[in-house]
């Protein structure tokens, strides 16, 4: 994570790349991403200003048990109750918590088997606030990148598609480097041992 006090908007700006995230409370800042194939999930406690963004994605696809007994969604879980967590350390109640997640699958990489990762998070993301009965007030899934502007303590959020590969060269590759470890760990998770 990267935080700037230089910048256009004139107040510290939070720039969250694959595998962080951050909440504030009443904080006049922003927090920042980059989707372009991981997800990103914004949450606003409404009664005491908390906002919340983190960027994950998980390593393949769920069965049709549901998240709660699937090994797959078990990473998600786990990174939202982190996000969770840090809210309620504020003292936010989950009844008060609105949801909005970003996704992207931009045509012109042509990969088929990251195209269902991203139907597989957004498939997670809403059984998981279904779940928590977290409303979702937006789910947005572009055919390109998208740039994420989470105005704290406002709430308000704004996104613009953007040229990945010309402006956000290091979030790509922050990106591959995030999707790489999370599938190394998950063949890892999942390797037999025999004893003789």
């Amino acid at each position: 994570m990267i935080k700037s006090s230089k910048n256009r908007f004139g107040k510290n700006m939070y720039i969250l790349f694959p595998g962080e995230y951050l909440a504030v409370q009443n904080e006049n800042c922003v927090l920042v991403s980059v989707t372009n194939f991981c997800i990103v999930v914004c949450l606003f406690e409404v009664m005491k200003k908390i906002s919340a963004m983190g960027h994950f994605i998980l390593p393949g696809a769920m069965g049709t048990d549901g998240i709660a007994v699937d090994e797959i969604a078990r990473q998600g879980i786990t990174d939202m109750e982190y996000i969770m967590g840090d809210i309620v350390k504020f003292g936010g109640d989950r009844n008060n918590i609105k949801a909005t997640f970003f996704a992207s699958m931009p045509e012109q990489l042509h990969d088929p088997s990251a195209e269902q990762m991203v139907k597989n998070n957004v498939r997670f993301l809403k059984e998981y606030f279904s779940m928590e009965r977290i409303p979702i007030i937006k789910a947005a899934i572009s055919k390109n990148t998208q740039k994420i502007l989470f105005y704290c303590p406002s709430g308000r959020l704004h996104r613009t598609s953007v040229d990945a590969k010309k402006d956000y060269s290091e979030f790509l590759r922050r990106e591959n480097e995030y999707m790489n470890s999370i599938l190394e760990k998950k063949e890892k998770q999942g390797e037999v041992i025999l004893f003789d």
